[in-house]
């Protein structure tokens, strides 16, 4: 079995940060646009397996730089080989490190990270011993709403008790612009927001925005609307309001559970022989004849076998065992937390508290799509929708 992790945050912010600085761009001028060019990279990419980065102009007199100091009124160019052919660094469908290697380079994050240096100074850290978190396509931090949201929008569930953590503004930078010019706003972030999360599309980095760090209030619930999901124990008692396990237990005692068993015990249980084996153990989530109460059993004797406890035991069953739960159909995005709030700015409410270096952390990344050519290469097969956006030259812009 696993120890459930609470952790917000499991690694040390020293260690995300060496994780999460493979960024290869820099912003060197003041002005931010999303401007890139693309032709290059993926030409690079499939002429010579070789990923090329051009700015607009070129580094023409090939000023040495290497004393450390970096011309920002020139341009550049960075070369670096790839093992795989990137095929889609769709920000809503990409699935791979290799595809996600060249979204690095056109697309920018609402806050991002620099080392400290005389331009980025860390107060009270020595030059280059130390990061600094700075807004990129956001124009300043994160505003703290939490008391106002939660008066006016009883939709979104925020806790009673609580007084922050779950709603913010975000100012963004209004000079940012695609690479033709288009501007980018708060329309831009909304309507991208409502693609990646649209149930028609199932898009695959949907769950980075509900079922990660940064959970989106109604998230969760709109982009899965009419679908049935095998979820975890503690999912269903979130969404079916119960009171707690007790309750779950009775409304499902008669329920057949699903679990991976590799996962959880490196071990599988026969409940007819009562036995446990090996064979044919895979790691998967498996639906099985076993009741609730029953699993609950297993799992609580498990740990006790390990020196746990029954609570320990509990505890894994709450996390590790499943049951095939059905989402409500005909959920509108009003319900979901990200709307319009301004023409640069942006309200965001959490299904859970995330504040400090873990929400800006989880905001390094960014979700939004140029809506003109998105929609020009959404196609429809039957009832499924997919979309061809960020798959070539001709169907991105960065």
């Amino acid at each position: 079995m696993k120890k459930p992790n609470y952790s917000a945050n499991p690694l040390p912010p020293s260690a995300i940060l060496h994780a999460g600085m493979g960024r290869k761009t820099r912003i060197l001028k003041g002005e931010k646009t999303m401007k890139k060019v693309l032709t290059g990279l993926v030409a690079g990419l499939l002429a010579a397996s070789m990923l090329l980065m051009t700015a607009c102009d070129g580094n023409k007199d090939n000023k040495d730089t290497s004393s450390g100091s970096v011309d920002t009124t020139k341009s550049y160019t960075y070369k670096d080989s790839v093992s795989t052919m990137t095929s889609n660094w769709n920000p809503h469908t990409y699935q791979t490190e290799d595809d996600n290697y060249l979204t690095e380079f056109i697309r920018v994050g609402l806050y991002g990270f620099v080392f400290n240096d005389e331009k980025h100074p860390v107060e009270g850290k020595e030059a280059y011993s130390g990061y600094k978190i700075i807004p990129e396509m956001a124009a300043s931090e994160p505003v703290d709403v939490t008391e106002k949201v939660k008066a006016e929008h009883p939709e979104f569930n925020i806790p009673e008790s609580a007084t922050k953590g779950y709603a913010y503004t975000i100012d963004l930078n209004p000079k940012a612009t695609w690479e033709d010019g288009t501007k980018i706003d708060a329309d831009t972030y909304v309507y991208s927001m409502q693609k990646l999360l649209d149930p028609k599309l199932l898009n695959y980095r949907a769950t980075d925005y509900y079922a990660q760090q940064l959970c989106i209030a109604g998230a969760e619930y709109y982009a899965n609307q009419g679908q049935t999901k095998t979820i975890s124990v503690n999912t269903v008692i979130k969404n079916d309001g119960l009171a707690d396990l007790a309750a779950f237990l009775e409304k499902y005692k008669d329920t057949d559970m699903s679990l991976n068993w590799a996962y959880s015990f490196n071990k599988k249980y026969d409940p007819e022989t009562k036995t446990w084996t090996e064979e044919g153990l895979t790691d998967e989530i498996v639906k099985t004849t076993i009741k609730p109460a029953d699993l609950l059993n297993i799992y609580i004797e498990q740990a006790k076998a390990n020196d746990g406890t029954e609570e320990d035991g509990t505890a894994y069953f709450c996390d590790e065992a499943y049951v095939d739960w059905t989402y409500p159909s005909d959920i509108s995005y009003d319900t979901v937390g990200l709307y319009k709030s301004g023409d640069y700015q942006i309200t965001m409410v959490l299904g859970k508290s995330l504040t400090g270096f873990n929400l800006l952390y989880s905001l390094t990344s960014n979700w939004i799509v140029y809506e003109d050519l998105y929609e020009a290469n959404l196609k429809q097969t039957g009832d499924a929708w997919t979309s061809t956006y960020n798959t070539s030259v001709e169907t991105t812009k960065s």
